[in-house]
Protein backbone atom coordinates (compact mmCIF):
# COMPACT_ATOMS: atom_id res chain seq x y z
CA UNK A 1 0.00 0.00 0.00
CA UNK A 2 1.42 3.31 -1.04
CA UNK A 3 1.38 5.98 1.70
CA UNK A 4 1.38 9.79 1.53
CA UNK A 5 2.09 12.10 4.48
CA UNK A 6 -0.42 14.95 4.82
CA UNK A 7 -1.61 17.34 7.50
CA UNK A 8 -5.20 18.20 8.36
CA UNK A 9 -6.00 21.78 7.40
CA UNK A 10 -8.55 22.19 10.17
CA UNK A 11 -6.15 20.81 12.80
CA UNK A 12 -3.01 22.78 12.00
CA UNK A 13 -3.25 24.98 15.11
CA UNK A 14 -3.64 22.20 17.69
CA UNK A 15 -2.29 19.16 15.81
CA UNK A 16 0.52 20.38 13.57
CA UNK A 17 1.62 16.91 12.44
CA UNK A 18 1.57 15.05 9.17
CA UNK A 19 -0.34 11.78 9.17
CA UNK A 20 0.05 8.71 6.93
CA UNK A 21 -2.77 8.19 4.42
CA UNK A 22 -3.20 5.49 1.80
CA UNK A 23 -2.83 6.92 -1.70
CA UNK A 24 -5.71 4.69 -2.87
CA UNK A 25 -8.39 6.15 -0.59
CA UNK A 26 -11.21 4.45 -2.50
CA UNK A 27 -9.93 0.98 -1.52
CA UNK A 28 -8.31 1.68 1.85
CA UNK A 29 -10.38 4.57 3.26
CA UNK A 30 -9.72 8.31 3.56
CA UNK A 31 -8.63 8.40 7.21
CA UNK A 32 -5.06 8.33 8.49
CA UNK A 33 -3.41 5.15 9.75
CA UNK A 34 -3.80 6.40 13.33
CA UNK A 35 -7.55 6.64 12.72
CA UNK A 36 -8.07 10.38 12.61
CA UNK A 37 -10.05 12.63 10.31
CA UNK A 38 -12.12 10.86 7.70
CA UNK A 39 -13.40 13.38 5.18
CA UNK A 40 -11.26 16.27 6.47
CA UNK A 41 -9.38 18.61 4.15
CA UNK A 42 -5.71 17.67 3.87
CA UNK A 43 -2.58 19.27 2.44
CA UNK A 44 1.12 18.62 2.10
CA UNK A 45 3.44 20.29 4.55
CA UNK A 46 6.75 20.06 6.37
CA UNK A 47 5.41 19.44 9.88
CA UNK A 48 6.73 16.57 12.03
CA UNK A 49 5.34 13.09 11.32
CA UNK A 50 2.66 11.56 13.57
CA UNK A 51 4.30 9.10 15.95
CA UNK A 52 1.27 6.80 16.05
CA UNK A 53 1.15 6.55 12.23
CA UNK A 54 4.89 5.74 12.21
CA UNK A 55 4.43 3.06 14.89
CA UNK A 56 1.63 1.41 12.89
CA UNK A 57 3.78 1.38 9.75
CA UNK A 58 6.63 -0.20 11.74
CA UNK A 59 4.39 -2.74 13.49
CA UNK A 60 2.46 -4.23 10.56
CA UNK A 61 3.94 -5.95 7.53
CA UNK A 62 2.79 -4.58 4.18
CA UNK A 63 0.34 -7.45 3.62
CA UNK A 64 -1.17 -7.24 7.13
CA UNK A 65 -1.52 -3.47 6.87
CA UNK A 66 -3.30 -3.86 3.52
CA UNK A 67 -5.70 -6.48 4.93
CA UNK A 68 -6.31 -4.42 8.10
CA UNK A 69 -7.26 -1.37 6.05
CA UNK A 70 -9.43 -3.32 3.62
CA UNK A 71 -11.37 -4.86 6.52
CA UNK A 72 -11.79 -1.44 8.17
CA UNK A 73 -12.94 0.09 4.87
CA UNK A 74 -15.42 -2.75 4.29
CA UNK A 75 -13.60 -3.98 1.20
CA UNK A 76 -12.71 -7.38 2.71
CA UNK A 77 -14.38 -9.86 5.03
CA UNK A 78 -13.37 -9.74 8.70
CA UNK A 79 -12.58 -13.46 8.67
CA UNK A 80 -10.04 -12.97 5.89
CA UNK A 81 -8.11 -10.67 8.23
CA UNK A 82 -7.99 -13.03 11.23
CA UNK A 83 -4.17 -13.18 11.13
CA UNK A 84 -3.97 -9.55 12.24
Amino acid sequence: MEIKWLMYLDHQTYDPKRHAFPVDEKTYGDWSLCGRGSGSSKAEGDQPLCGKCQAILNHYSESKLVMKRMVQAGEADLYEGQGL
